[in-house]
């Protein structure tokens, strides 16, 4: 199976495997692939549990790049679909990585925050519910 091709079918299933919310890290290193940043299903992952006090600015702030990164993973899952090659899949879902980065940016936030306060979504039923309540007012404020 050829490089590319291979690459395609990992990323496809590590999608799959992390659905909804997945780890997001630093693609600094050449030769690797953008992990994916998505919501994750809860206990998807092994993300790290951290102790951080999340404030309501915070939070809100990362609801709003978590819709955003839910928009840009089903667009992206579907444009990939409509791939004619792996090549055009493999330059979608950079594409799709950078979109999700700048969401995270847009939104007040920087890669490392998001990261946390989804490890405090995930380790903290508190924040949890905080964040389940805020998205419920979000998505209420969106239609």
């Amino acid at each position: 199976m050829s490089q590319p091709r291979y690459t395609l079918l990992a990323t496809l299933i590590l999608g799959l495997a992390t659905s909804p919310y997945a780890l997001a890290q630093d693609a600094g290193q050449a030769g690797q692939q953008a992990p994916d940043i998505t919501p994750e299903e809860e206990g998807a992952g092994d993300l790290p549990e951290v102790d951080i006090d999340v404030d309501d600015g915070e939070l809100e702030r990362f609801v709003e790049a978590y819709e955003a990164i839910a928009a840009i993973r089903r667009d992206t899952a579907e444009r990939v679909q409509q791939a004619d090659d792996s090549d055009e899949a493999t330059r979608l879902h950079k594409e799709g990585h950078d979109k999700k980065l700048s969401a995270i940016e847009e939104a007040g936030l920087v890669l490392e925050d998001y990261n946390e306060i989804l490890g405090a979504k995930r380790a903290d039923p508190e924040t949890r519910d905080r964040f389940m309540s805020m998205l419920a007012e979000y998505r209420s404020d969106a239609h």
